[in-house]
C-alpha cells in the first residue's frame, strides 16, 4: 500500500448493549479473553525464529489487484514472486510490481504473526455481545496507534475505539477490529472521514503462530485537493514453515 490512504482506513461501527458492564483497567480480563491472549502468546513463543512462505491477494473496489507469494529464504530482492498481472498478459504491469517488490525489506512473514495485545487491552475492555460461536469485547486503545505516508505520520489512538472477538468452541481469537469515532485530522494535510481496519486472525498451520489472515482496510477523506478513497480486502494463505 502507499500513500496516505493506504494508512487512513475505516468504516464507522457503532455497537450498544444495554446493561453490558466494563472491566476497568487494572482488572483482569474475562477469562475467554484471558484465555484467547495466552493460546495466541504460548503458540507464538513455540514458532519464535520460524519463517514462513505465504500468498497474498489484494481485491482493490471488488477487482482483483494483485497476487504474490513472499518466500524470506528467497535472495534479498526476489523474496516476492508476482502471480498476478500475469507475465505473459500484461507485462508492463508484471514488471511494475517485480521492481516495486524489489525495494522491499525482509519480515513480511513476521509481520502477520498476531501482536501482543497486553498494554492494548490495559484500560480493561466492556462486553459488547455473545452469540453460539463469539464473545465480542470493545475496548479504547491504551497505548499508541501509529500510521504513516508520504513521509508523514501520527499517532491516532485518540481518535480509535476497537473490537475483539473471541470463539467460544476454539478458545483464540477470531478477530480484531479499529473504527474512527468521528473524522480527524491525522496530519496537516489531510482529513479523514472515515477509517476502518478489520483483521481476522487463525493458526497459520496445526500448532503454527497465530497470523493475519485477512485484513479489510476502508477509508474516505481528503488531502489538499484530491480525494482519499480506498477499499482493499487483503487474504494471506497458504503459509508453510520454511527451512532457512
Amino acid at each position: 500500500m502507499t500513500g496516505i490512504g493506504r494508512f487512513f482506513l475505516s468504516l464507522v461501527v457503532m455497537i450498544k448493549i444495554f446493561g453490558a458492564m466494563p472491566v476497568m483497567a487494572g482488572s483482569t480480563l474475562p477469562a475467554p479473553l484471558e484465555t484467547a491472549l495466552a493460546d495466541a502468546e504460548v503458540r507464538n513463543a513455540k514458532s519464535e525464529g520460524v519463517r514462513f512462505y505465504f500468498q497474498r491477494k489484494i481485491v482493490r473496489f471488488g477487482e482483483v489487484y494483485l497476487i504474490k507469494s513472499y518466500n524470506p529464504a528467497g535472495p534479498e530482492g526476489q523474496q516476492w514472486a508476482i502471480e498476478f498481472p500475469s507475465k505473459v498478459k500484461d507485462t508492463s504491469a508484471y514488471n511494475k510490481q517485480v521492481r516495486k517488490h524489489a525495494r522491499k525489506k525482509d519480515g513480511a512473514d513476521l509481520k502477520l504473526i498476531f501482536p501482543s495485545m497486553r498494554k492494548r487491552l490495559s484500560k480493561g475492555v466492556t462486553q459488547l455481545s455473545e452469540d453460539d460461536n463469539e464473545i465480542v469485547y470493545r475496548f479504547e486503545i491504551a497505548d499508541e496507534y501509529y500510521v504513516s505516508g508520504e513521509g508523514k505520520g501520527a499517532d491516532i489512538a485518540t481518535y480509535m475505539t476497537g473490537k475483539i472477538a473471541v470463539g467460544k468452541m476454539d478458545g483464540r481469537v477470531h478477530w480484531v477490529h479499529y473504527v474512527a469515532n468521528r473524522p480527524f485530522r491525522p496530519i496537516a494535510i489531510a482529513k479523514i472521514r472515515q477509517f476502518d481496519i478489520y483483521q481476522e486472525f487463525a493458526p497459520a498451520w496445526y500448532d503454527g503462530p497465530m497470523v493475519k489472515v485477512l485484513e479489510r482496510n476502508k477509508v474516505a477523506g481528503t488531502a489538499i485537493i484530491r480525494k482519499i478513497k480506498f477499499d482493499d480486502v487483503v487474504t494471506n494463505y497458504d503459509f508453510r514453515p520454511i527451512q532457512e
